[in-house]
Parts: C-alpha cells; sequence; structure tokens
C-alpha cells in the first residue's frame, strides 16, 4: 500500500541514503581487492558506473578504453583514478546540461590517462580550483589533489557554452 504523505519524504530518503551507503560500500570493497588490480577492471568499473548514470538523464555515452595487459594497478591509484571519474560524470549530471559524454581510458607501461568531455554549459576558465570566481569548487580541488596524491596531474578546459573537458594524466603504480 501506497506510505501516508508525512511518511512518504522520509521514507524516500531513508532509501536514497541506504542505495547511497551500499554504493560507497561496493566501492571500498572493489579499491582494496588486490585481484581487480588490472585496467581491465578498472575500465569496466567505470563504464559501468557511467552507463548506469547518464543514459537514465538522456545524456549519450561514448566510452573508449584500451590497454597493453600485463598492467597491474595499485590499490591507491584506482581509488583515486575512480574517484575522480565519479566526481566528474556527477558535476556533468548536476551542473552541465550536457546531451553527450565522451569517454576514452588509456592504460599502459608508460602511464594511465583518462579523458572525459562533454558538450555542455561549461563555465568560465577562473571558476577552477582557487581562480577568482570559485564560488565553490570544492569536487574540482578535491579531483585536483587526488590527482596530485597519485602523482598525476589534472586539466580541466571549459568555457561559457563550450562544454567542458578534464584529462588526468598518471602513472601507473
Amino acid at each position: 500500500a501506497p506510505a501516508p504523505a508525512d511518511v512518504a519524504e522520509p521514507l524516500a530518503r531513508i532509501g536514497a541514503l541506504s542505495r547511497e551507503s551500499v554504493d560507497a560500500m561496493g566501492d571500498i570493497v572493489w579499491a582494496v581487492s588486490p585481484d581487480l588490480g588490472t585496467p581491465v577492471h578498472l575500465s569496466q568499473r567505470m563504464r559501468r558506473l557511467a552507463s548506469d548514470l547518464l543514459p537514465a538523464r538522456g545524456i549519450e555515452l561514448q566510452f573508449e578504453s584500451s590497454d597493453e595487459g600485463q598492467v597491474r594497478l595499485g590499490i591507491e591509484t584506482r581509488r583515486e583514478v575512480f574517484l575522480i571519474f565519479k566526481e566528474a560524470l556527477h558535476n556533468v549530471v548536476r551542473h552541465a546540461n550536457a546531451t553527450d559524454v565522451s569517454i576514452a581510458l588509456t592504460i599502459g607501461r608508460r602511464g594511465l590517462r583518462l579523458v572525459g568531455a562533454d558538450n555542455g554549459k561549461g563555465f568560465a576558465a577562473e571558476r577552477q580550483p582557487g581562480g577568482a570566481g570559485d564560488a565553490n569548487g570544492q569536487g574540482l580541488r578535491s579531483m585536483t589533489r587526488r590527482a596530485a596524491a597519485i602523482g598525476g596531474r589534472l586539466s580541466i578546459t571549459s568555457a561559457p557554452g563550450a562544454g567542458t573537458t578534464i584529462a588526468l594524466d598518471a602513472p601507473v603504480r
């Protein structure tokens, strides 16, 4: 039976928080599993998240990945790359008003490169982390810190009306 109106909203919030908790626990278990340290596992996890999140909101997804095989990714690298990716996707959903997103992941002995681009509304370059117009920007700052923590570099290219491109270059550890 349908829940009474005064109970429906709190139940919906409890349900959403429960799903978020289960997802977070799944991320932790995946990140610390030594058996899941191959580029294929990272790529599959990223593709699944993007496929679950973007099309459900009417955003077209193109996802490409390649790896040289025989490369192992350390727990910290996997975790930080995935969390950067997850934050970037959530930014697209929350802020970009995009209809198309393309993602390219390349992992080889020389390093990892992740590029995500959307055709959304973009933002002024000075709103990048620490810039003059950085009103909140916690997600962008967090992504930049995560990249630095694994010896990588995150670059963000955006302009109003021109979409956003985020590129991560990191060593394979």
